[in-house]
């Protein structure tokens, strides 16, 4: 038996992507990725299937349904790993820019122990700072 389904081949660079009749031996899910052979000027290429498509409907359609010659599954792995590793990158820079946050505090700490005047700047530095997170946190209601 033959399941058919309407599939897209997302083209680089552009909106819209190109759609068309597709045939499977194996019954596929909407979200689905697939291998098939479009026509010489793209060659192979992967497509997701957006719906299938009744028998009846894709014989009396006037164009031959491209058959699919192999399921991607492991697209699905792959997203999720890039996913996780722009998540890490995210917070790989985060972290970064705190450390440089808390060193240049560190700094400022140890040469104000050095220096009168820097001393009175760094105090007033740190009354702003606490300021400026207690106005940030949300108060206990009563």
């Amino acid at each position: 038996m033959k399941f058919y389904y309407e599939a897209t081949h997302h083209i680089p660079y552009e909106d819209e992507g190109l759609s068309f009749l597709c045939s499977s031996e194996i019954e596929l899910k909407k979200g689905n990725y697939v291998i098939v052979f479009l026509h010489d000027d793209i060659g192979f290429t992967l497509a997701e299937i957006h719906h299938k498509v009744s028998e009846v409907e894709a014989l009396t359609k006037k164009v031959r349904p491209i058959e699919i010659i192999q399921i991607a599954d492991k697209i699905e792995a792959y997203k999720a790993k890039l996913d996780s590793q722009i998540k890490l990158n995210a917070l790989r820079l985060d972290l970064e820019e705190k450390a440089k946050e808390v060193k240049a505090i560190e700094s400022f700490r140890k040469l104000a122990m050095q220096n009168r005047e820097f001393k009175d700047l760094f105090d007033v530095f740190e009354q702003l700072e606490k300021a400026s997170t207690a106005s940030t946190q949300p108060r206990p209601e009563f």
